[in-house]
């Protein structure tokens, strides 16, 4: 009559963990080849784009369901002194009042802009940008975005569309 090997408490419950930390270890390895979503890319894209944009940068936006918006502009331009903003156009919207910037200083600007129902597509909100400005000599030029800003449709504006 041969003997049967049973496993104890002890053996068992080290069997139990070895298993269990294999396949912790496989869902590991398999979760590493797959990387997590991402922010959705057009408004990662937007957001790109407007941090590197010259003469000015955005380095910062947001709008509200009331329209609110707050803009951190970037003077990266190092080719003069500094640059007065002249006017800022998102949307139909404008803001009028002079902001003198030097290289590598930035301000906030807040703003009113207008919402408009046509604007939402996938649940985004999408804002043309343009920044009108000075150099020390007087003259204008404006930076015009050749993209859009982008941001969520947020929960507060689904009420818009």
């Amino acid at each position: 009559m041969t003997k049967s090997h049973k496993k104890g408490p002890p053996e068992a419950a080290i069997f139990l963990a070895g298993a269990l930390f294999l396949l912790l270890l496989f869902f590991y390895v398999l979760s590493s080849l797959f990387p997590a979503p991402s922010p959705d890319r057009e408004i990662s894209a937007s957001s790109s784009y407007w941090r590197n944009t010259a003469p000015f940068a955005l380095l910062h936006y947001d709008v509200t369901q009331d329209g609110n918006a707050t803009l951190v502009v970037l003077n990266v331009d190092g080719n003069f002194s500094h640059l007065t903003i002249t006017r800022i156009d998102i949307g139909t919207s404008s803001y009028a009042k002079p902001i003198m910037l030097t290289h590598g200083n930035f301000t906030t600007v807040e703003m009113k802009v207008n919402i408009v129902r046509g604007w939402f597509h996938d649940k985004k909100l999408r804002l043309n940008v343009n920044i009108t400005y000075q150099n020390p000599d007087g003259t204008s030029s404006v930076q015009v975005g050749k993209n859009p800003l982008v941001t969520y449709d947020l929960p507060r504006l689904k009420k818009l569309t």
